[in-house]
């Protein structure tokens, strides 16, 4: 899943999924916050956010609570998009990553995340100056 989308949150707390997105994403998938902690909601296929959720749960006991403590409570494992492509964004997702009336949807291969529009472009030319360059100079042939 890649690509920008700048979308807005209507007076029901709902967002539009574009189409290429939903068709990647499959008709169940989940909504939590990001594991890197950041400002934004994460959206997960379904089969992704499982292979993440067994990394988690083969933590030692105290490692796997301390971040089900933070994720679980925030999660909703069974999101579907209404018949137009809308999905509701819960209060307390909302809340963690300040989302306001516009919101841009970002894609970063295996997961979706939902930022408030000027977060995102602050953040966007946060990363741009901190040298990402020099990071993708490293992986490039």
């Amino acid at each position: 899943m890649t690509g920008t989308f700048f979308h807005n949150v209507d007076k029901k707390d709902r967002i539009f999924i574009p189409a290429k997105i939903r068709e990647e994403l499959g008709e169940n998938f989940v909504m939590s916050i990001p594991f890197d902690g950041q400002p934004c909601i994460s959206i997960y296929p379904t089969e992704y956010w499982n292979v993440m959720k067994a990394r988690i749960d083969a933590l030692p006991y105290l490692e796997m609570m301390s971040i089900m403590r933070l994720v679980g409570p925030l999660t909703d494992d069974n999101v579907t998009c209404d018949s137009q492509g809308r999905v509701h964004i819960p209060a307390e997702l909302k809340r963690h990553a300040g989302l306001n009336e516009k919101v841009c949807i970002i894609g970063t291969s295996h997961t979706l995340e939902i930022w408030n529009e000027d977060t995102w472009i602050e953040r966007k030319a946060a990363e741009e100056n901190e040298g990402l360059a020099n990071i993708l100079g490293r992986i490039s042939l």
